[in-house]
């Protein structure tokens, strides 16, 4: 029966798809949710607030910057389930100051028929008893062929906080200013995520994460990535909300990082994700 479903579907997922995400639109519900960007934070199931090390904090908690030593310039893509019309891409880029760590990222999603822009604006600091704040300025367009393109501007908030010995915890919270965009005025989601992550030996990262959207409830993540050498770690993760399990893989060089994770469905088949990242 999923081998019926599977061939029946093949050729007009794409615009089944296409036709559903257009249709949530209208009502609000699909229109700059939260999505997982980067293949590291993929292959650990979306629990990342609390580690968040690297220009992808940007997209996950702009207080994790302050973990970035030097500058460093990150690229991913991902096209679920092998559709066009769902392709997802981000690139991100850090720069250290005296007044603190700066960033700027974009991510955009979809096609030229449908498409989600984000630009962030990123600023960071460190504060007395290991604490980390940080914010993004965003700015979001939204185009629709046919249709014209609309803009709104929202504001994320995060923080790090060392809690013990190789334990921390992250708090993130998205768009608090409740932004709008379009005629209709439709509202952005709202996302708080709060986590922790344990690294009590030098290989291995432990993380957990819980994630209430204001529109798709509330969702669990955990995920773990061990270092197996200085060149190559190992990654899986599992969420809730709908159930997923994700595996992944790093590869670290002297200068660069090669990321790359992949989940199932079932009936639409896999999603492959890659990440390039640069210091």
């Amino acid at each position: 029966m999923r081998l019926m479903i599977h061939g029946f579907l093949g050729p007009y997922r794409s615009l089944l798809v296409m036709t559903l995400t257009v249709s949530c639109t209208s009502c609000g519900w699909s229109a700059f949710e939260h999505m997982m960007i980067g293949a590291r934070p993929a292959g650990m199931g979306g629990a990342y607030v609390a580690l968040a090390d690297d220009p992808e904090a940007l997209f996950w908690n702009p207080a994790g910057l302050e973990q970035v030593s030097g500058r460093m310039f990150s690229t991913f893509v991902s096209r679920p389930f092998g559709i066009k019309e769902l392709t997802l891409g981000s690139a991100g880029y850090t720069q250290p100051t005296p007044w603190g760590r700066w960033g700027v990222g974009l991510k955009t999603f979809g096609t030229k028929v449908y498409r989600e822009n984000t630009f962030g604006l990123c600023h960071s600091r460190t504060l007395s008893g290991g604490l980390c704040l940080g914010a993004t300025l965003k700015i979001f367009n939204l185009t629709i062929d046919r249709y014209g393109s609309t803009f709104a501007y929202g504001i994320d908030l995060g923080c790090l906080l060392e809690l013990g010995r190789q334990l921390y915890g992250g708090f993130f919270i998205t768009n608090v200013t409740n932004p709008h965009i379009g005629k209709v005025h439709e509202h952005i989601p709202n996302l708080i995520s709060i986590g922790l992550r344990s690294s009590s030996t030098g290989r291995l990262i432990l993380t957990a994460e819980v994630q209430s959207e204001s529109r798709s409830g509330v969702q669990f993540h955990a995920g773990q990535e061990y270092r197996f050498s200085n060149v190559f770690a190992l990654r899986i993760g599992l969420q809730t909300n709908p159930t997923d399990f994700t595996t992944g893989i790093g590869f670290y060089f002297s200068r660069y990082r090669l990321d790359y994770a992949f989940s199932s469905h079932s009936v639409l088949g896999l999603t492959h994700q890659a990440s390039l990242t640069l210091w």
